[in-house]
């Protein structure tokens, strides 16, 4: 198995734009997904979190960052499951995070997790 590591993209100052890594193994089911972290100081927004199999590698990878309450959005920009397949997961996982995803792609997610957190579009 080869894991890559987070990479911090860019950064200046307590601002950083963040690759989380990768995991060439069989438990990302031949579908190589790429997501990221936006940190402004201790605060973080999550783009395409990924799905159900990379889910705890890029929890991991988060929290190398920033702690998992102080992750403010989560940014889908399509509803594929390698991208949105964790969300109940992660809004478990990510109880202050807004939810931000295109009214197109709204309707193939579960609605009522939506509303249940302000339903954010």
């Amino acid at each position: 198995m080869k894991v890559h590591k987070p990479y911090v993209i860019y950064e200046e100052g307590d601002h950083s734009f963040i690759w989380l890594g990768l995991d060439e193994s069989d438990r990302e089911k031949g579908v190589l997904t790429n997501q990221y972290l936006i940190r402004d100081g201790d605060k973080g927004a999550l783009l395409d979190a990924g799905g159900y199999f990379v889910f705890e590698r890029v929890l991991n990878s988060v929290q190398e960052f920033v702690k998992p309450e102080n992750v403010e959005l989560l940014l889908y920009s399509h509803q594929d499951p390698d991208v949105v397949g964790a969300l109940n997961l992660w809004v478990d996982m990510v109880p202050n995070a807004r939810i931000y995803v295109s009214e197109l792609w709204e309707r193939f997610l579960p609605a009522s997790r939506l509303r249940s957190r302000g339903g954010h579009k």
